[in-house]
């Protein structure tokens, strides 16, 4: 199936044909579903962030804007934003709760900055929960106020250190995740991270 046929079936799909529906998800299933393992790097999970996607899809199909020379291509690049959004959102309702369905223990844990000794940057890290209980109140609230200030970032910079920070994603997978040169992560991560402290320590809830 050519672009031309996909181009012809979001059409009949918007205009509530659920038989185009079933053929652009079974066409550009393999594709949503690649992009799921990128972001969850878990088969299971990236299943579950698939099927949550094709949900979405199915309720803001209408919102979709489409380029007219190539509607198909733009179609790809629109799943990718909302395949995104879903991660994100499901990512910060766990932060919120503190729970973590992965393997990764930052949900569970506190969050903090540690100093780098040569080049003297900040960048948050994962701390394993304190024993003190004087202590954890405090260290409580210093996460939440970081877990809402990330929130609060524009994007890309949110999506970034989401995935650098807490998925600990390395350089190529970061640069497939957000559709940019390797070369471009190191900046564009350092970028990030001074707009973060800069929100930090003004206290600003707005964005970057």
């Amino acid at each position: 199936m050519g672009d031309d046929a996909i181009q012809s079936l979001i059409t009949e799909w918007r205009a509530v044909n659920d038989k185009a529906g079933e053929l652009i998800i079974e066409k550009l299933g393999p594709y949503v579903f690649r992009l799921c393992l990128h972001f969850t790097r878990n088969p299971d999970n990236a299943e579950d962030l698939a099927q949550d996607s094709w949900i979405r899809v199915m309720r803001t199909l209408r919102q979709f804007r489409g380029s007219k020379s190539d509607v198909a291509a733009s179609f790809r690049s629109w799943l990718y934003t909302v395949v995104k959004s879903v991660f994100l959102n499901d990512w910060l309702k766990r932060s919120r709760r503190g729970k973590r369905e992965n393997s990764s223990a930052a949900m569970n844990s506190e969050i903090a900055w540690k100093r780098d000794p040569v080049t003297g940057e900040l960048s948050p890290v994962v701390l394993e929960p304190s024993a003190a209980p004087d202590r954890e109140h405090e260290k409580n609230e210093d996460s939440d106020h970081l877990r809402k200030t990330l929130d609060s970032l524009d994007e890309p910079c949110r999506t970034m250190l989401i995935l650098k920070y807490f998925e600990e994603f390395d350089h190529q997978e970061l640069a497939e995740a957000l559709g940019i040169s390797k070369s471009t992560v190191d900046h564009k991560s350092k970028y990030c991270l001074k707009a973060l402290q800069k929100k930090l320590q003004s206290g600003s809830g707005g964005g970057v």
